[in-house]
């Protein structure tokens, strides 16, 4: 008999907001990559898609998960600690660009990395991660539910299709 782990964020105040950049493919990747670094390492995931290049909140697509949607508050934030540094203060107001030396996106002001080593585990407060990249995002769709309204609508659209092998959509 195999055990699923059922985990929510236990809200103790250290946080890590995930801001994925990429295609949905890299986004998903990166949330994916986070969820799995705030299990291990009992934070809570803060997924702002507003920066991907989705535009807009997962919320719109998605039923709750376990993670927030969206970005933390500064009130929730605190006066604590950060990684990187250079976001102290900052996190709803720095500026990224993609770094083609580094393949990733850093801090326009200081061209620090947005990111933190996955294998480590941090007393900060707060833990940035603003990546694009690829991994393999399935276990996060066993996590993720259409909401009610999109699910039908998309049914509706898939049997307009008719009889088909495969369908494939892409916007790249």
């Amino acid at each position: 008999m195999v055990k699923s782990l059922h985990w929510r964020p236990s809200n103790l105040g250290r946080l890590l907001p995930c801001r994925p950049r990429g295609g949905l493919n890299d986004t998903l990747c990166q949330i994916e990559l986070c969820r799995e670094y705030c299990l291990r390492n009992n934070r809570d995931l803060w997924v702002d898609t507003y920066w991907s290049g989705l535009h807009d909140c997962l919320s719109t697509y998605f039923e709750r998960s376990d993670f927030h949607f969206g970005s933390p508050s500064d009130d929730l934030i605190g006066n604590g600690s950060f990684v990187p540094g250079c976001i102290k203060g900052k996190l709803h107001t720095y500026d990224s660009a993609y770094n083609r030396d580094l393949h990733n996106f850093v801090d326009t002001t200081s061209g620090t990395l947005l990111s933190f080593d996955f294998s480590r585990r941090y007393q900060e407060t707060l833990l940035l991660h603003e990546q694009c990249g690829e991994r393999n995002p399935i276990d996060l769709f066993s996590r993720l539910r259409f909401k009610r309204e999109l699910r039908r609508h998309l049914q509706h659209e898939i049997q307009k299709l008719g009889r088909y092998d495969a369908i494939h959509a892409r916007n790249t």
